[in-house]
């Protein structure tokens, strides 16, 4: 096929999405793949070669016919009707090559998600928006271009000539991705990916005397190094036996916690599982990696593939269940026993982060808008009615009804997280630990545990409550259960703002 034989069938393909499009400059870009007839499977690429035209640029081509090579990708995904594909980008020798797409990063391996079992066809890019607006990178001061997740953007694909539906275009999880040390002189950074959901994270079997040369090891895979003899298994195996109270006393473990984790990270990556309900991302689909075994060897977490959150499961169906529904997060082997022990006031830091996010990039109304963007996107460029057609088994009737059961089950479930973490203050060690906490709540008052500051108290709504200056301590009746702002300042000058949480049971 030539080249300008194919771009008028694209033009033709263009303007046949765009003449449904309720607006035209909303349409969303076109991905063409031809692979000349030939099946493509999991365990090879299949060549062929890739056209992107965005109509909304005036019909411009992105990227004139293109090699690559393309199979399909994931495990379970595999099974469904609609694939998921990995394309690999190759220069006329056929050999790997960057291209930057979309303002993403340039590089040769890129992700068409299927996104099949999600009914509203978001789910996964929004929890990864959402995780990308807030997560603290451990070693973002050394690498200020990492990213501990993935940049997507939604397409459609015509595969062969013939419409595949709507896709969301995203970059991978890698070294790259993460800015990773490379492989040098030995292991530098590490990088493992939670297969499956039989791991010791879970409450699983473990193999301790498990061979290690080999890329699959106790439910992992190496992903970077990625050798069979040479995979890095016994960072892996270290932080597992720590985190097993199998292997380590509740002692060791609280003593030795900050050897081994990123716990800023961990927290964070926490909430996200709890906001989002993530089913299938507390013990698999999440990635642990090391920034440089040199140096530092404590793990941070990377999540993905987050379509079982919003009140959907695995499988698509619905589920009436909400983080929090006991009296410790939804989380794993890891997670519950820093709650369990509260070690490093794990309760009190990750309250206070939940109440800077609560209110911030995790809110109701900011993820509700994040949503009816994505909404109003896939429903008037026309792409959500025709993968509607294309495959109707698993994809929403009404985009509109499904959204709004998402931000309605969001809701409900910070409501949920709001009442289990109200009782926990978020205490702020003190700078001398020789000193008392700045405060505590005894018996439904406030008591500031610092002499000779001015104490100023807010409502939620910024209506103040008390102000006043004391010799000797402060002792502040709390009337209602609530968030509250509390001021401190010293007549040294020193100034304390915290969020208190209280709740009368």
């Amino acid at each position: 096929m030539t080249t300008r034989y194919l771009y008028i069938c694209l033009l033709l393909l263009v303007h046949s999405f765009t003449t449904y499009s309720h607006e035209r400059d909303i349409a969303l870009p076109l991905i063409y793949i031809e692979t000349g007839g030939n099946s493509i499977d999991r365990d090879e690429r299949t060549p062929a070669t890739i056209s992107i035209i965005y109509p909304s640029d005036k019909d411009s081509i992105m990227l004139s016919p293109h090699s690559i090579g393309i199979k399909v990708r994931g495990k379970t995904a595999a099974q469904y009707p609609k694939k998921s594909y990995s394309i690999e980008f190759v220069d006329t020798n056929q050999q790997e090559t960057d291209v930057q797409l979309f303002g993403m990063r340039s590089d040769d391996d890129w992700i068409l998600d299927a996104m099949y079992i999600d009914q509203a066809r978001m789910r996964n890019r929004l929890c990864t928006d959402l995780w990308n607006a807030y997560n603290r990178i451990p070693h973002q001061n050394e690498e200020p271009t990492a990213l501990n997740g993935t940049r997507g953007i939604f397409v459609e694909v015509v595969l062969n000539g013939e419409y595949n539906g709507l896709y969301c275009l995203t970059e991978r999880i890698d070294r790259k991705q993460l800015k990773l040390k490379k492989y040098k002189n030995g292991h530098r950074g590490v990088s493992y990916k939670a297969d499956t959901w039989d791991n010791i994270m879970g409450y699983c079997s473990y193999n301790p005397h498990a061979p290690m040369e080999t890329i699959l090891w106790n439910g992992f895979e190496s992903e970077y190094p990625g050798e069979v003899s040479n995979a890095g298994w016994e960072y892996l195996q270290e932080f597992l036996e720590f985190l097993s109270s199998d292997y380590t006393s509740d002692e060791f473990f609280a003593t030795n916690i900050n050897r081994y984790i990123h716990l800023d990270n961990l927290i964070d990556y926490t909430l996200l599982i709890n906001a989002l309900y993530a089913l299938d991302n507390v013990v698999k689909n999440m990635y642990l990696n090391i920034y440089n075994v040199q140096s530092d060897q404590r793990m941070f977490f990377t999540p993905w593939d987050m379509d079982a959150t919003f009140g959907r499961t695995y499988d698509g169906t619905l589920i009436d269940q909400y983080a929090f529904s006991g009296s410790v997060p939804f989380g794993n082997q890891l997670i519950s026993r820093l709650w369990e022990g509260n070690v490093n006031n794990f309760r009190q830091t990750l309250t206070q982060r939940w109440n800077e996010l609560r209110h911030t990039t995790l809110s109701p109304d900011s993820v509700a808008e994040r949503i009816y963007a994505y909404q109003e996107l896939l429903v008037n460029s026309g792409a959500f009615a025709r993968e509607q057609n294309r495959w109707p088994a698993l994809c929403a009737k009404n985009l509109p009804e499904e959204t709004a059961f998402m931000t309605t089950w969001y809701t409900r479930n910070v409501q949920v997280i709001d009442s289990t973490l109200a009782h926990i203050v978020s205490v702020q060690p003190p700078l001398d630990a020789q000193q008392p906490p700045l405060y505590t709540i005894v018996d439904h008052h406030l008591v500031i545990n610092i002499p000779n500051t001015n104490v100023t108290l807010y409502s939620s709504h910024g209506e103040m409550l008390y102000n006043a200056f004391e010799h000797s301590l402060h002792n502040i009746e709390l009337y209602s259960n609530g968030i509250y702002i509390l001021r401190i300042a010293t007549i040294e000058g020193d100034a304390y703002t915290h969020k208190v949480c209280y709740m009368n049971r």
